[in-house]
């Protein structure tokens, strides 16, 4: 009983800690916004550790004069993207979360 106790505490200590790096990286990385253009889309396939295809999506804005390459994690949504567009995007560190395309007339 006493090694079942000590494993369920070792348990809620792990996740106590992945939680609290999470929190850091949240803090040490704040959610950034601004507007932006679309320069280009990169996407890289390649054959994973297990055999399984990996994609890696990526684009290059102009963000406030500056040329950002940010990790687009949602396939769809990197489907939907187009170089050349215009709107607002919200990042955090190198991950893009969301962006949301300007409607010109």
């Amino acid at each position: 009983m006493n090694q079942t106790l000590l494993n369920v505490l070792l348990l809620f200590l792990f996740i106590g800690a992945v939680i609290l790096l999470l929190f850091y990286w949240i803090k040490k990385n704040p959610a950034h916004c601004c507007d932006c253009k679309i320069l280009e889309k990169k996407s890289e396939k390649f054959a994973g550790v297990n055999g399984k295809m990996v994609h890696i999506c990526n684009i290059v804005i102009l963000c406030e004069d500056k040329i950002i390459e940010l990790r687009v994690l949602d396939q769809q949504s990197f489907n939907a993207l187009q170089e050349q567009d215009k709107g607002r995007i919200k990042y955090r560190g190198n991950f893009m979360i969301s962006f949301k395309k300007s409607i010109l007339p």
